[in-house]
């Protein structure tokens, strides 16, 4: 069945190539400017750019299915390493676009922030507003004003795709600093060149994302493994004439070379990313092996960007479909990301399915909401440009816009923050009558913890009922929300005075709980709102070690909890779930230098974890008062 995965890049070569024209591009007669691109070739730019995020969707669905290419699901895994290719598109036509304007239109400086800057930024915004929307009406994520302030401007990235804004955008405003100050256009090109290159080596540093749950500005290779070619379009641009006659007086051999050099470093690049690559953090080699890794996926993209534009002078791409995903190309790419999370994260079916509602989704909600992105964009550059005019009263503008963002503050607080202000009891009433009705073995809805890292604020907790006695239900909890010790000292500790209770008896815990789930709260003996299983109760619970297997939240991952993706039950990681062993609470007032858990495999071992092993899972237990 892997095979049938290929239907999808053939389909999308069908649409990319749908009535194309393999004569090539004439430049039309009488123009005298060397940098002056017309008409077809900027049309084309945009189509590949365009065909380039068509691709990238695809690249993301087969590291959803082959776990970033660590499972074979056939040819199709070749996509897994083809999305610092496809970016290196963005950034070269992005290179060359910019340079050529500035080449060609006259004052281009002076409107440069006004129209670049939005054009990119303002659908970012736009799209994590609705990804923040999304998460709160449909999964009842809530999350603080600064919080929900650094999730739409990006300061922290709920869109794993927005990575690329930030940095385009820090591009742009690099090359409007230098050719603004710099008068000698070839001299600001090369302090440009510099100032990009600078970027990699800083990314590098950074490394990847520390403790978190969001990702953060430059932490992660995806930043800099594809940016130079953004400085090889800004060389094609300066030199594009005599680059284009070279090509066309020798296009076959340059074709036929640049094909093979392109096969020949990206064997290159891949074998560099699976046996050195960036995750040997601690290891002596660590550095050489990323820097290797990095300059052969740098040298990887220019070349594949070479190959694009020989490739592109012989093949005038005129697919309406393509041309209409060339003007929302953005969008899509931003989109799609969101998109892509609800739908392998919630939706039960086949792969190929879900590969075909990623698409079909991703492509309509974008034709609805580009062009309300569209007409905000427009707006706001007449509004922009309006403010900036000397012939206009400034202060009235400046009035205007000021009423425009209160009122649209006001909209966002009344959206995000209504339901947590004014519908708390309600919830909460809505929550006891499921426990009060509740069955054991089931699952329950009871306060909010933060456990997916792709949706900010805190999601609806889930529960398993393990017992209920006395109009009070033991709940369990269905995931793995956390990691820790069971006592950070190498030293025998009873359950009452190990680290593990006061971590989970902590302000961190006890926030998962509004002012009305609390009063229904009850403590243990020892007065503890949070608690964990005996092995006696594991035991007693669940009905077979499959059953005793415990799933880890994305946070709990993250936070460097254990990871097993298969079980000698499962194979977990065919679906994207990880597993881990899991800590038991050991007998009221005995101290060991051990203490229970339940293994990956879902079996109960009393003496094989140390209490200082870092890394066991946490699945808490409370105590819900819900009446008789």
């Amino acid at each position: 069945m892997d095979i049938f995965f290929l239907i999808f890049p053939v389909i999308l070569t069908i649409l990319i190539f749908f009535g194309a024209n393999f004569a090539g591009l004439v430049k039309p007669s009488g123009c005298s400017n060397p940098y002056a691109p017309h008409d077809d070739f900027f049309l084309q730019s945009k189509m590949i750019r365009a065909a380039a995020c068509l691709f990238i969707i695809l690249h993301h669905l087969v590291q959803k299915i082959s776990v970033y290419g660590n499972i074979d699901r056939g040819p199709i895994n070749v996509f897994n390493d083809m999305g610092y290719l496809l970016t290196a598109i963005f950034f070269f036509y992005s290179g060359y676009g910019l340079l050529t304007s500035f080449y060609t239109k006259e004052r281009y400086l002076d409107t440069f922030l006004i129209k670049r800057i939005p054009t990119i930024l303002l659908p970012f915004w736009l799209i994590n507003f609705i990804d923040i929307l999304i998460s709160r009406f449909a999964y009842g994520t809530r999350e603080g004003i600064i919080e929900v302030i650094k999730d739409v401007f990006g300061l922290q990235l709920i869109n794993g795709n927005g990575w690329f804004i930030i940095e385009i955008a820090v591009i742009y405003l690099m090359f409007y600093v230098i050719f603004r100050l710099v008068k000698n256009k070839d001299a600001a090109l090369i302090l440009l060149s510099i100032a990009v290159l600078a970027i990699i080596p800083y990314a590098y540093i950074q490394g990847h994302d520390p403790e978190g749950v969001k990702s953060t500005w430059f932490h992660g290779e995806w930043w800099y493994i594809s940016t130079t070619s953004f400085i090889l379009g800004t060389v094609y641009a300066r030199f594009k004439d005599g680059i284009d006659g070279f090509i066309k007086k020798h296009y076959y051999p340059v074709l036929i070379a640049s094909f093979v050099l392109s096969v020949i470093t990206h064997f290159t690049a891949v074998m560099c990313l699976r046996f050195l690559g960036y995750y040997h953090t601690g290891m002596p080699s660590a550095t050489r092996d990323g820097v290797i890794t990095l300059i052969a996926q740098n040298i990887d993209s220019c070349v594949f960007a070479i190959l694009i534009l020989v490739l592109s002078m012989r093949i005038s791409l005129r697919s309406r479909f393509l041309k209409f995903i060339s003007g929302v190309s953005l969008e899509l790419f931003l989109i799609h990301g969101t998109l892509l999370e609800l739908v392998f994260d919630r939706i039960e079916a086949p792969d190929g399915i879900r590969f075909l509602i990623v698409y079909l989704v991703s492509i309509a909600a974008t034709a609805l909401i580009a062009p309300v992105i569209g007409f905000v964009v427009k707006r706001a550059i007449t509004a922009l440009q309006f403010l900036t005019s000397d012939e206009r009263n400034k202060k009235k503008v400046a009035l205007g816009l000021l009423t425009v963002l209160l009122v649209f503050l006001a909209v966002v607080g009344g959206l995000l923050y209504g339901e947590r202000f004014f519908f708390a009891e309600e919830n909460y009433k809505e929550e006891m009558k499921v426990i009060k009705k509740a069955a054991v073995g089931e699952e329950v809805l009871y306060g909010r913890f933060d456990t997916n890292p792709l949706i900010p604020g805190a999601e609806r907790m889930t529960w398993i009922v393990v017992s209920k006695k006395s109009g009070v239900a033991t709940l369990l909890a269905k995931a793995g929300i956390d990691g820790n010790y069971y006592n950070q000292k190498h030293e025998a500790v009873s359950w009452q005075d190990s680290d593990l209770r006061a971590y989970i008896n902590s302000d961190r815990y006890m926030k998962t709980f509004n002012p009305f789930e609390m009063k229904s709260l009850e403590s243990d003996h020892d007065g503890d709102y949070f608690g964990l299983l005996t092995a006696d109760e594991a035991e007693a619970f669940f009905g077979s070690d499959a059953e005793r297997e415990l799933i880890i939240s994305d946070v709990a991952k993250n936070r460097g909890t254990n990871v097993n993706l298969m079980s000698k039950i499962h194979s977990w990681d065919m679906k994207e779930y990880h597993t881990s062993w899991w800590w038991l609470r050991g007998d009221d007032g005995v101290s060991g230098l051990t203490a229970p858990i339940v293994t990956e495999d879902g079996t109960i071992e009393l003496g094989v974890k140390y209490v200082n092993k870092p890394a066991g899972a946490i699945r808490p237990i409370i105590w819900v008062r819900y009446g008789i």
